[in-house]
């Protein structure tokens, strides 16, 4: 049943929309009341109701907005209580994460079949600002902003994300920090949460905000720790922790014009590893950690500054300017390599019998590196990196009678700045020991880049019309220097146009038909292999959207496709690419990805209680469309052959979500479901990762109008399950958890 789902023909597919709308446009029965005549009923859902309702996440205004984000409000982040972008985003269709280490701290996020690597090929912005440690010179970076600060999320794909640059084929994340309240809220705004449970995981998470006649302010503090899940042979250190501080300041200069002020800080600690197990010690003990893992610690800081000016103009319209610097320092030591360049450990783990036996033991403690010789010593990456990404942005909202608009004039600087060393190490009786004055240069260098970029985008209303023309031009400089070899330095400049258009018809009340087509482009950074080539698609969508029932309907069903002319791909440690090839861009050539998002959701109410489903389906089809020799580990090393699919992209991912509610009590369960997943494109040594599902639930309890307590309990069956098997090893997904938290408002 999968494949034939991912198989849907687009003729099909089209077809069976089509039908759809009319027959959703044609019934009578399904229309609504308009507002002028509607009548208040007994049959009328009650204000509690209609308050729960927002958590079914849609609203009818995006029945007639062509490019409405697919949002997660505040209301919902407040349900799922969590700090993993991985739970987050499964209430998106169409998005996937590959998980990392179990924990969230590194998510990797894909969009519409791209590759979720490090999310390398999605727009990440918060508060509307690029807030990727270096978006240009080096999008393969370990930053997203932490669920400790964000109140809302919105997701856009495809059409949606056309404005937003540089790497938005797939679409484009905002995230959303807690705001400063209008003065007029009656709400209480403030609040503090403080949890616990398995693993000795603490959270804090404290917001003190308040609106008033000169502005306001905004305070965001949170803290999460934990002791985690994993055993490292011997015994050692496996936790982490995270600071986050978000600061901001508002000055209302006039009734039409403001100032905001907003300052961030977070740093992370963390002792996660890129090694994974071999097939049977997952098997025995999938929490397992080796000993030559024991010395693997993340270490980062990063500071932020946004200064912004708002105006509302004569006609209603606002200009929004923005100043904003970001700094990203990172230290990644971590094990990487054997001295030994004829073996890897990925195929020690992969093979761990033979002529790779004694290389296993040394990686599980059992063996000294002494009986290898130096063969067995142990290179640990000391891979420093200091990102700085600034610029200035001013962005055009405005709607007239016929007529919505918006653009945006962005100029923005970024550059990596990389000082790659190593140290060498030793397994003597079962314990890593690193040998002194052993600390060598791997990589200096540096990549910078300037950008500039326009984007405009027009919705015209005729009767029940919505007609869309959008554009962004975007150009780079991109300026490669290396300290080690002056020889591989250059500069490159590109320039490109990505138009796009779309029609929107409201076959009635409840229901709309929306068509678009737009170019796509990444805008690749600078190799020093000169192997850069744009990455291109030509993407098409077509959406239908259904509300009813005061909105207690809701169903959103999409086809897009993307026709890739050039797909590109960047070696990163995390694919298990050689420190040789270390930010190469590769070139893919055609491939072709489509599917379908579906959501729909549904509230009803029986015997006092009330009851809200959701259900997010997505099903993709990513596949090369051309032969060629891959020579990078991103794809697999080797021939890749026409329908080899894209690494990491579930064909199938599914999750439902039922709650429970009444008066002070509200519950949810949630299951979700992914299908089985390549790692790799390359048929060569590809490596499948087990289809999973797994269940959580959630309860709520309201004491009163400022306390409740919340408890959570993830993986409730105990699914030990493998969530990655790059670059070295199978790791494990995290097992049954449990936490407890209190939350006051103030």
């Amino acid at each position: 049943m999968i494949k034939l789902a991912s198989r849907i023909s687009q003729r099909s597919v089209l077809g069976l929309m089509l039908s759809l709308a009319v027959f959703l446009g044609s019934n009578p029965a399904w229309a609504e009341p308009s507002s002028d005549s509607m009548q208040v009923s007994a049959s009328e859902p009650s204000v509690t109701e209609l308050e729960t309702l927002r958590v079914l996440g849609g609203q009818r205004s995006d029945l007639t907005q062509p490019t409405s984000p697919r949002s997660l409000p505040p209301r919902k982040l407040e349900e799922l209580q969590t700090t993993d972008l991985h739970k987050v985003l499964q209430q998106i269709p169409g998005a996937y994460v590959r998980q990392e280490e179990g924990e969230g701290l590194r998510p990797n996020v894909g969009l519409r079949g791209t590759n979720p690597d490090r999310s390398k090929k999605v727009v990440w912005l918060e508060d509307h600002i690029l807030v990727g440690p270096a978006p240009y010179s080096a999008p393969a970076a370990y930053y997203t902003p932490s669920l400790l600060h964000t109140e809302s999320l919105d997701v856009m794909q495809g059409f949606a994300a056309i404005h937003h640059g540089p790497n938005s084929i797939g679409g484009a994340i905002h995230s959303r920090s807690y705001a400063i309240p209008d003065p007029s809220d009656s709400r209480r705004p403030s609040f503090v949460e403080l949890g616990g449970g398995s693993f000795a995981t603490g959270r804090l998470k404290s917001i003190l905000r308040s609106g008033t006649s000169w502005g306001g302010y905004a305070l965001s503090l949170g803290r999460l720790q934990s002791s985690g899940f994993k055993q490292l042979d011997g015994g050692g250190d496996v936790g982490f922790h995270q600071n986050d501080v978000v600061a901001k300041l508002k000055w209302q200069i006039r009734a039409d014009q403001s100032l905001q002020l907003k300052l961030g800080f977070a740093d992370e600690d963390s002792r996660e590893t890129y090694l994974g197990l071999s097939e049977s010690d997952f098997a025995n003990r999938p929490y397992r950690r080796y000993a030559a893992s024991a010395l693997d610690q993340m270490r980062w800081q990063r500071r932020a500054l946004q200064l912004s000016h708002e105006w509302t103009l004569p006609n209603a319209s606002v200009l929004s300017t923005d100043l904003y610097s970001h700094r990203l320092d990172r230290t990644w030591y971590r094990l990487d390599r054997f001295r030994d360049s004829s073996v890897n450990l990925r195929s020690i783990l992969a093979q761990p019998t033979g002529t790779n036996q004694l290389f296993y033991d040394v990686l599980r403690g059992q063996s000294n590196s002494s009986g290898l010789g130096t063969n067995g010593d142990l290179f640990i990456a000391n891979n420093e990196r200091h990102f700085l990404s600034q610029g200035v942005q001013t962005r055009w909202i405005g709607e007239s009678a016929h007529h919505s608009w918006q653009g945006m004039l962005r100029f923005h600087s970024d550059s990596i700045d990389r000082d790659h060393r190593f140290d060498v190490a030793q397994m003597t009786s079962g314990r890593l020991q690193a040998v002194a004055n052993s600390r060598s240069i791997d990589k200096q260098n540096r990549e910078a880049t300037q950008a500039w970029l326009v984007s405009l985008q027009d919705d015209w209303r005729v009767v029940n019309w919505v007609l869309t023309g959008a554009a962004r031009f975007e150009t780079a400089e991109f300026v490669y220097t290396d300290a080690l070899n002056s020889a591989l330095s250059k500069t490159r400049r590109d320039a490109v146009g990505v138009p796009g258009a779309g029609a929107l018809y409201k076959l009635s009340d409840d229901t709309s038909l929306r068509v678009s087509v737009n170019r796509a482009v990444t805008l690749a950074g600078l190799d020093a292999q000169g192997r850069e080539r744009r990455e291109e698609s030509l993407n098409t969508e077509v959406a239908l959207k259904h509300f009813s029932g005061y909105d207690s309907w809701q169903a959103d069903l999409l086809y897009f496709r993307n026709d890739y002319q050039n797909l590109t791909g960047t070696c990163t440690s995390s694919t298990g690419c050689a420190s040789s090839q270390l930010d190469q861009q590769f070139n893919g050539g055609r491939a072709l990805v489509h599917g379908l998002e579906a959501r729909l959701a549904h509230a009803w109410s029986a015997s006092g209680f009330w009851f809200p489903a959701t259900l997010n389906l997505s099903v993709l089809e990513a596949r090369f469309a051309e032969d060629f020799v891959s020579d990078s580990a991103e794809w697999g090393v080797g021939q890749i052959r026409t329908g080899d699919p894209l690494p990491y992209v579930p064909n199938l991912r599914a999750q439902f979500n039922l709650g429970m509610q009444r008066g002070a009590w509200g519950h949810e369960l949630d299951v979700s479901y992914q299908s089985e997943t390549p790692d790799q494109s390359a048929a060569a040594q590809r490596v499948s990762i087990a289809a999973f599902g797994l269940v959580g639930w959630s309860t709520r309890y309201k004491i009163d109008a400022d306390w409740s307590v919340q408890f959570r309990g993830e993986n409730l069956l105990g699914k030990d399950h493998v969530v990655a098997a790059r670059p070295f090893g199978l790791r494990p997904g995290k097992p049954r958890s449990l936490q407890l938290s209190l939350t006051a408002a103030f």
